[in-house]
């Protein structure tokens, strides 16, 4: 009969510490498992307490073989496994009595291909046990998607984790024998091919650290020199199996924007360790891989792969490594020398500090002068639209009025029927309130409300301002805000403060006639497409592929964290989780303005070497973001106002952010938010948060107005812009 879990336990010279950890498995409170022993020509008395325990107990099976290493013993249990999960132990650990029905069962559906609990360090001290609670403590918890960035949180350990031997089998993952950090290239491999993971807290394995342990025998290693020991790049030689790995099951399109991180990273491991004279063999080594996987092809704008792939050594900061053909002849510049080479003579100069200093100073006024000029460009287009606009509207200039948003006394009129405000003032001394405007230091000012004993209370731009954003040389009729919120506890979109909205949205009722108030409102924003800006273009491109899934992935403007959080996802999470969770889709890729020239280089250059079954469109022109939501299948967001609108869309919406509309039931979030506590209807949390907590402006009558008028007003605005 096929038992249900393999444990594979490489022995070698551990008779002091093997009872322990074979009566743990033995005494494990699920009982379907086999236990196969892995004799690794021990040379103690490690073979005679196995066939102790095999006379004792038939699920316990011995395999006698010639010392080979811990990756050849963990390789000949994985080719006599028969079961359907796998798991390692070494045998001078142990797990707790339970910890395999608990970590089984955690195996709750078939997507599950993983299941990762946390470990015990057992010090050896003077005999004595020591317990570490920090030790391996994963981040994660729960039912987690595997994605490159997930992988790169957690560690790469065999013995805590159980495997799919399906998996294994089926993509040929082994251990790389004969190396150190023979786990790295195994679990990134089985991780890649992997679709969700199981994270439990539980700390079910126990490891002992003691002098002769791999763990501490790898240590050791690195503090003597890692080369020394004719392991002189083994972190290279793994990472080559992990990228062969990777190319020959086309999985680039995962680590497309990490591989490069984790090649520099090994790479620097690698020279960090390593002793002066085997830099060379060092660097040869990284550019033979950087060649042969071609990896200066699929990043061509970075320039460690280049300069590797060329063998221009002397560039690399804090190596400068000068080979022997180039030392014959030539004029090399690093960083920090100058070095002119002739038949072997080397002649160095240094660059001092000075000219450091200079050059640094030079580069700095450089820069700034092409941001001034970059800036006065920007003011003359700014002007020349401003001026065109104007033109246009002159006609109809005696009939509207307006207000500049940055002048306080021009928010007078917005709070006159507003119990909360008093004494609306400039002057400090003669308030009783302290405002901070959207573009202010909110905590400076929270600060200062605190110090002189006042209210305080945040005031930022609500949900639909106007037609293009507020810049001071633009019209005003075009850039002042239509819709304003006041809160006293700081700003709506940050999940890291339990603000006025959330409360609200965690609090607040609603009858029939407000949801159907809710749902017709709605409705008029969808159907007449009214954004928080509306400065777009009528003529606009075709984003969709009818044969595919597509996906729109939006950058930021501004990334808000979770603070005292362990995970956070940026865009790049973001954007290589969208890639595979739609590994034959089509991704358009909708970036921030704030997105440099360079980064946006970097990411075309990059994407284009994915797989040919996968689309990348970017958004290049000017369009409403509900004319782009209407083509896509699904939205990915991290705190942008467009996640929502693509929830009134009726769109799936996957959140990585904290913004307000994540949390209530209606988005697939990335972050746990636990304060917000209910479930909510897309009606009750548009009304409570548009209708209920935003306040509305008409501008011609200076009022406060419902949502209903200054939508009107927007359109006529909106209709003289054109």
């Amino acid at each position: 009969m096929q038992p249900k879990l393999t444990v594979v336990v490489p022995v070698y010279n551990t008779e002091k510490y093997l009872r322990k950890c074979l009566d743990s498995l033995v005494n494990q409170t699920f009982k379907d498992i086999e236990i196969l022993c892995i004799n690794d020509g021990s040379k103690d008395n490690s073979h005679i307490i196995l066939n102790e325990y095999a006379k004792k107990d038939s699920r316990i099976k011995i395999f006698n073989k010639v010392n080979g290493g811990l990756s050849s013993a963990r390789n000949m249990g994985i080719e006599n496994a028969r079961s359907e999960y796998i798991t390692f132990l070494d045998s001078d650990d142990y797990v707790e009595n339970n910890a395999y029905e608990l970590a089984l069962s955690r195996f709750v559906n078939d997507k599950v291909d993983l299941v990762h609990f946390s470990t015990n360090l057992v010090m050896e001290e003077n005999g004595c046990e020591r317990y570490n609670q920090d030790y391996f403590q994963h981040k994660f918890r729960g039912l987690v998607k595997l994605t490159s960035y997930v992988i790169n949180y957690l560690d790469v350990c065999a013995w805590n984790k159980i495997y799919k031997l399906s998996i294994i089998n089926n993509y040929g993952i082994r251990f790389p024998e004969g190396k150190l950090y023979e786990d790295n290239p195994f679990f990134w491999s089985y991780a890649l091919v992997c679709d969700y993971a199981y994270f439990m807290p539980e700390r079910l394995h126990n490891y002992l650290s003691r002098k002769n342990s791999i763990m501490n025998l790898t240590m050791k290693v690195q503090k003597t020199k890692v080369n020394e020991l004719s392991h002189e790049y083994d972190r290279l030689l793994c990472f080559e199996e992990f990228l062969s790995f990777i190319f020959k099951w086309n999985l680039f399109y995962k680590v497309a924007l990490t591989l490069e991180k984790y090649f520099e990273k090994v790479f620097r491991d690698e020279i960090n360790h390593a002793s002066k004279k085997n830099v060379k063999n060092i660097l040869e080594k990284s550019t033979d891989i950087i060649n042969k996987f071609s990896l200066n092809k699929l990043f061509p704008l970075n320039r460690l792969f280049r300069t590797l792939s060329k063998q221009k050594y002397y560039k690399i900061e804090y190596i400068e490594f000068i080979t022997r053909k180039q030392r014959i002849f030539g004029l090399y510049r690093s960083p920090y020398r100058t070095t002119f080479c002739l038949l072997g003579i080397k002649v160095k100069k240094r660059i001092t500090k000075n000219k450091l200093d200079k050059l640094a100073i030079d580069t700095n006024n450089k820069f700034n002068h092409l941001y001034d000029e970059l800036s006065q460009l920007r003011q003359i287009i700014v002007s020349n639209v401003s001026k065109q606009k104007k033109e246009r509207f002159l006609p109809n200039k005696n009939n509207l009025i307006f207000y500049n948003q940055i002048n306080l006394n021009d928010f007078r009129y917005y709070f006159e029927n507003l119990s909360i405000v008093a004494n609306l003032t400039n002057d400090l001394d003669d308030s009783n309130s302290v405002f901070s405007f959207e573009h202010q230091n909110v905590f400076e000012i929270m600060k200062l409300a605190e110090e002189q004993n006042k209210l305080f209370y945040y005031i930022f731009t609500g949900f639909i301002s106007n037609v293009i954003p507020p810049y001071g040389t633009a019209m005003p009729i075009f850039c002042s805000c239509i819709s304003f919120v006041v809160d006293s506890q700081g700003y709506y979109n940050d999940g890291n403060v339990a603000t006025d909205l959330e409360n609200l949205l965690n609090t607040v009722q609603l009858d029939k006639n407000q949801l159907l108030r809710s749902k017709n409102v709605i409705s008029e924003i969808v159907n007449k497409k009214l954004s928080k800006y509306n400065n777009y273009n009528s003529n606009f491109n075709n984003y969709r592929e009818d044969n595919k899934k597509n996906v729109l992935v939006v950058q930021s403007d501004w990334e808000i964290y979770k603070k005292h959080y362990e995970i956070n996802y940026n865009f790049e999470d973001m954007l290589i989780e969208a890639i595979c969770n739609n590994p034959n889709g089509n991704i358009v890729i909708k970036f921030s303005y704030k997105c440099c020239e360079k980064q946006l280089r970097r990411y075309k250059s990059i994407l284009a070497n994915l797989d040919g079954n996968l689309s990348i469109k970017y958004v290049e022109d000017n369009i409403n973001p509900f004319d782009l939501i209407n083509q896509m299948d699904e939205v990915y967001v991290h705190n942008d106002i467009i996640g929502l609108e693509a929830l009134m869309c009726g769109k799936p919406v996957y959140v990585y952010g904290i913004p307000f509309y994540a949390g209530w039931g209606l988005t697939i979030d990335k972050i746990p938010l636990s304060r917000r506590k209910r479930q909510l209807s897309l009606e009750e949390l548009f009304y409570i948060s548009y209708i209920d907590y935003c306040f509305y402006v008409n501008p011609e009558t200076k009022t406060i107005c419902e949502i209903e008028e200054a939508l009107n007003y927007l359109l006529k605005i909106k209709s003289l812009y054109k």
